[in-house]
C-alpha cells in the first residue's frame, strides 16, 4: 500500500499536507500527552511541552521544504547543463523511540513526507498509540491512502521489514542493542539506514562559569524525563575551586524534584519506563 501511495506530487502540495496534518496534531494536543503520560510515564507538563516541540519543528521544515528541497545548479560545461536533483527515496520505514515519541517520530516523518516519501512508522512498543496518532492526523488533513501508515508489530516483525526489498530507507531511534539488530536485518540489502543510538554524554563546569546557572541547567540535564534522554547529562567535571559550590547549588534543586502520578500537575518527576533500568542505575 505504501509503494502504491508513492507518486509524485508538487513539494506545495506536499507542504499544504504536512500543515493541515500539524493542525490536525494540535487540536488533538490535550489526548496525545496524557497518552504519552500513560504509556511512558514522562509528567504531563512535559508531554504537553514535547507536542509544543514536536509542532515547532514540523513547522520549521514545512518552511524550509521550497528552498531545502529545490535542485542545486552547478557552473555548467560547454555543451552541459549540470544539476543534482532531490529524489525521493520511495517507501520509508521509520522505527522512533518512547522516550520522546513525538519529537522521535517528527524528525522523520515530516521531511520524508515533504520531499516525496511514503512512510510506514512502526512505533516503539512502550509508545504505540503515538504511531495511530501521526497516522490519524495525515488521513484527516486529506493524504493519499497508505501515503502514512502505523504498524504495530513485534521486534522480530520490524527486522524482517527491514529486509524487505519494498523499503527503500530505514531510520530508527533506539538502543545500541536496536541498532545492531537493524544493521544485520539490513546487512544483505544496499538500502539506506539512519541510527541514532542515544549518547553518553559529560558536561564540565568551568572555573569561571555562573556556578548557579550551572547547577540549575545541568540538574535539568541529568533530570528531565527522568534522565532517559538521548542526550541526557551522564556524568559532571566540575573543576576543583568550584565543587563545594557546586555541590550546594545542585542538592536543593534536585531535592525539590516531585516524585508521584505523572498525570498530576505537581509531579515534576515522573517513572523509569524500562524495567531493566532502575538496576542500572543502582549499580550506578
Amino acid at each position: 500500500a505504501a509503494a502504491r501511495a508513492f507518486r509524485g506530487t508538487s513539494v506545495a502540495e506536499r507542504v499544504a499536507l504536512c500543515r493541515r496534518a500539524l493542525e490536525k496534531m494540535q487540536a488533538a494536543e490535550a489526548t496525545i500527552a496524557a497518552d504519552v503520560t500513560r504509556m511512558m510515564g514522562k509528567p504531563l507538563r512535559q508531554a504537553k511541552g514535547e507536542v509544543g516541540g514536536m509542532a515547532g519543528r514540523w513547522t520549521h521544515m514545512c518552511d524550509i521544504a521550497e528552498a531545502s528541497l529545490a535542485d542545486i545548479a552547478l557552473p555548467p560545461r560547454e555543451g552541459m547543463e549540470r544539476r543534482i536533483v532531490k529524489e525521493p527515496h520511495g517507501v520509508v520505514l521509520d522505527l522512533p523511540a518512547w522516550n520522546y515519541p513525538l519529537l522521535t517520530a517528527v524528525n522523520a516523518v515530516v521531511p520524508a513526507i515533504l520531499a516525496g516519501n511514503a512512510v510506514v512508522l512502526k512505533h516503539s512498543p512502550r509508545s504505540p498509540l503515538c504511531g495511530d496518532h501521526f497516522a490519524k492526523a495525515f488521513a484527516e488533513a486529506g493524504a493519499p491512502d497508505g501515503l502514512l501508515q502505523a504498524l504495530q508489530c513485534d521486534h522480530p516483525t520490524s527486522e524482517r521489514m527491514v529486509g524487505d526489498p519494498r523499503v527503500d530507507h530505514v531510520l530508527f531511534t533506539g538502543s545500541v542493542f536496536g541498532g545492531h539488530r537493524i544493521q544485520m536485518a539490513a546487512s544483505q540489502r544496499f538500502v539506506g539506514v539512519g541510527l541514532e543510538l542515544g549518547g553518553n554524554d559529560p558536561a564540565y563546569v568551568a572555573a569561571d562559569c555562573d556556578v548557579e546557572k550551572a547547577a540549575e541547567s545541568l540538574v535539568d540535564g541529568c533530570c528531565y524525563n527522568a534522565g532517559q534522554s538521548c542526550c541526557a547529562v551522564e556524568r559532571i567535571y566540575v573543576h576543583e575551586s568550584l565543587y563545594a559550590r557546586f555541590v550546594a547549588a545542585c542538592e536543593p534543586l534536585v531535592r525539590a524534584y516531585v516524585m508521584g502520578d505523572p498525570l498530576d500537575d505537581k509531579t515534576s518527576l515522573g517513572p523509569i519506563a524500562q524495567p531493566n533500568h532502575p538496576r542500572e542505575l543502582a549499580a550506578f
